[in-house]
């Protein structure tokens, strides 16, 4: 690996871990209660139903962060750390390496939720024997990719390959351990979150293509400012525009009391 590959890696955790930190982590950590009181009272269904929220919540969440991330990861890294003696050779570096974590910022995301519901069923074996799981994986993946032209980004592939097995094996585990999750039900979810995710993407892209998009090769801190905000603000209304116009209202799947609230004034009105 190239010199200063260690600091390099930790500032890509830095930029990969901000969603989790802002969303991901807030969402497991509020639903818990929840999950740990339909799983007191034995009410099966009732946890299965809070479990599938908190699912739809994060995938809503990490589906378009994970794309999003990916995309505006150079303007981000060239605005936060290209200064002093970070150059223009390190946010390449830097920039590969939170592509490689971006890929799966869904699953790290999903593993918060998973873990708070093997927590709530009192199981604390499943998350530690995963952990264990996810070590090898990434071992496996990272130490060979580390030879190639990766470098140190190799690294950042194993972990989100180690990542996303386990999410998988985590969610197969707790719906044998909780019964059937009826994952069916998102089905049709996700495919509008993929759908609304791709035009975000393409949204993205074209506006790169634009004459007033900044010039990536200025590489002045201004310049990528702009470029961040043009493509976050882009992503963003394109990303909720689709959602809104494929059904998923963010009032019903991120704030569902308040939805309900809403509901019942209608209904009050409406009489």
């Amino acid at each position: 690996m190239e010199l200063g590959a260690a600091p390099r890696l930790y500032w890509a955790q830095l930029l990969y871990q901000f969603p989790l930190g802002v969303f991901a982590i807030a969402v497991a950590t509020a639903i818990f209660p929840t999950l740990s009181a339909d799983a007191l009272d034995n009410n099966r269904e009732r946890f299965r139903e809070s479990l599938r929220r908190g699912i739809k919540l994060t995938l809503w969440e990490g589906l378009p962060a994970s794309v999003g991330l990916i995309m505006v990861a150079q303007p981000a890294v060239q605005l936060l750390f290209e200064y002093g003696r970070f150059k223009g050779s390190d946010t390449t570096w830097v920039a590969s390496s939170v592509r490689l974590y971006s890929i799966a910022i869904w699953a790290f995301s999903l593993q918060q939720i998973l873990n708070r519901a093997y927590y709530a069923l009192h199981d604390m074996r499943t998350p530690l024997v995963m952990s264990v799981v996810t070590l090898m994986v990434n071992l496996i993946v990272e130490v060979p990719l580390v030879w190639t032209g990766l470098g140190e980004a190799g690294m950042a592939a194993g972990t989100s390959a180690s990542f996303i097995v386990q999410a998988v094996l985590m969610l197969w585990l707790l719906q044998r351990k909780a019964g059937s999750l009826d994952l069916g039900q998102l089905r049709g979810f996700c495919i509008k979150l993929v759908i609304a995710t791709s035009l975000m993407a393409g949204a993205c892209w074209m506006i790169q293509k634009a004459p007033f998009y900044p010039d990536e090769g200025n590489h002045t801190r201004l310049a990528a400012l702009l470029r961040l905000v043009t493509l976050v603000g882009t992503g963003g209304i394109v990303y909720l525009g689709a959602c809104s116009m494929m059904g998923i209202s963010s009032l019903e799947h991120i704030w569902p009391r308040k939805a309900k609230a809403a509901a019942n004034g209608s209904l009050t009105t409406g009489n």
